[in-house]
């Protein structure tokens, strides 16, 4: 499963000792994951499952630990180093043809930082792992992969009416146009933003019930027409991936920040209705659509749980609903892959 350089570094009793009590308070804190969540009523979550790997050069204690919620394609994967002693220690991962370095952040149990599991991943996640040894004055460098779990997305072949915005016009309009070029330039200045750590072990689900309208990666229909005098013709249906997750909500429902973080985006644009997005940290952000109303502005700090809106039918919609994605470094994720994760305190 990896490979190493192997060293023949001697490793103390004493340091065996704390990284062994550091790893089991990491277990139980792991294990009682489910009790941090707040959680609609009949909708469980179980602890993530783990992936554990020696990092040779340091010792037998010494981990790199994976969790994810099934190590599936399009979930996010949190990694753990459980320890500060590690030294200039640097992890990459393998993403579209090439190894990018991942960005840590220390807690109080070590290193923490995400990886994203890709809707189109491949059979296995592929890591290296460079770090220095228990004297500090060798670097070494570790391989790890393991399996990624491949996913079926589901195609629906039923064509969608979204009101004026099947019109092929109705985007056509010069004022329109302008309103939407300014709204994808907002968005894609909230998905560069790159915050501080602000994540902590609160996590929540978006909603006070769950209940999947339409599922993450789905393929769907819509119907297209043009106006021609007082008649409409009709068009070959465009399909579309949808890159969230669509929530039941009537009008007026609460809406919860799944985690904590700082509102990066809070506007209401023309194909997203009221939208609000959150960076969490190291790039990391959740986004909550077509809502009816928002409670929180651009800058402000908002926890998991609080709420951050109001279900509406605003935008592209065919109906009252929350749509809510998770975003990390270029890819759409499922957006309840994240509140399996331990996250931690910082």
């Amino acid at each position: 499963m990896f490979s190493c350089v192997q060293p023949s570094i001697k490793v103390t009793k004493k340091i065996k000792k704390n990284k062994k009590a550091l790893l089991q308070r990491l277990d139980e804190y792991v294990k009682n994951l489910p009790k941090l969540a707040k959680l609609p009523l009949k909708y469980q979550i179980k602890p993530p499952q783990v992936k554990n790997f020696k990092l040779e050069a340091i010792g037998q204690e010494a981990r790199i630990i994976f969790y994810s919620k099934s190590f599936s394609q399009g979930e996010l994967c949190q990694f753990v180093i459980p320890s500060f002693a590690i030294k200039n220690i640097q992890i990459f991962g393998y993403l579209s043809n090439s190894y990018y370095k991942l960005k840590l952040s220390k807690f109080k149990f070590g290193y923490t930082g995400f990886y994203p599991i890709s809707t189109s991943h491949k059979k296995l996640a592929n890591f290296i792992v460079k770090y220095a040894g228990n004297a500090g004055e060798s670097s070494y460098v570790q391989k790890i992969n393991f399996k990624i779990n491949k996913v079926k997305w589901p195609v629906y072949r039923s064509a969608l009416l979204v009101k004026k915005y099947s019109n092929i016009y109705s985007a056509r309009d010069p004022q329109v146009k302008k309103r939407i070029a300014a709204g994808y330039k907002l968005k894609r200045s909230a998905f560069r933003h790159k915050g501080k750590m602000l994540l902590d072990n609160k996590r929540s689900h978006p909603r006070n019930e769950h209940y999947i309208t339409s599922p993450f990666w789905v393929q769907r229909y819509y119907k297209r027409y043009r106006k021609i005098g007082r008649y409409k013709q009709w068009l070959k249906p465009q399909r579309s991936t949808h890159h969230g997750l669509d929530l039941k909500g009537y009008t007026g429902q609460p809406v919860f920040a799944i985690a904590r973080g700082q509102v990066v985006l809070s506007e209401k644009l023309f194909y997203e209705g009221n939208i609000m997005m959150i960076d969490h940290g190291l790039g990391l952000i959740s986004g909550y659509m077509h809502m009816s109303k928002r409670f929180a502005k651009t800058g402000d700090i908002i926890k998991a749980g609080d709420i951050a809106g109001l279900t509406g039918a605003t935008g592209m919609v065919t109906g009252a609903h929350l749509h809510i994605f998770l975003y990390f470094m270029g890819y759409h994720l499922q957006p309840l892959s994240l509140i399996s994760l331990p996250l931690f305190n910082r």
